[in-house]
């Protein structure tokens, strides 16, 4: 594995829509997965996928 190597760099996002630009989204449920991924049990899940031992995602939500 090649731990900060810029190729490899492969962030995933949560960017929740506003509701109000587009009714069809499903604010209730959006909320409810932003809380589960950044809250303990999110990590955790996220946290086991690894590669020969080193994890291949990094939590690095930051609290809005």
């Amino acid at each position: 594995m090649s731990c900060g190597d810029p190729i490899l760099f492969n962030p995933y996002s949560l960017l929740p829509v506003n509701p109000a630009r587009h009714p069809p989204v499903k604010a209730e449920a959006v909320a409810q997965l932003e809380e589960w991924l950044e809250g303990p049990r999110g990590k955790e899940v996220i946290g086991r996928f690894t590669y020969e031992g080193q994890p291949l995602f990094v939590h690095r939500a930051v609290p809005n």
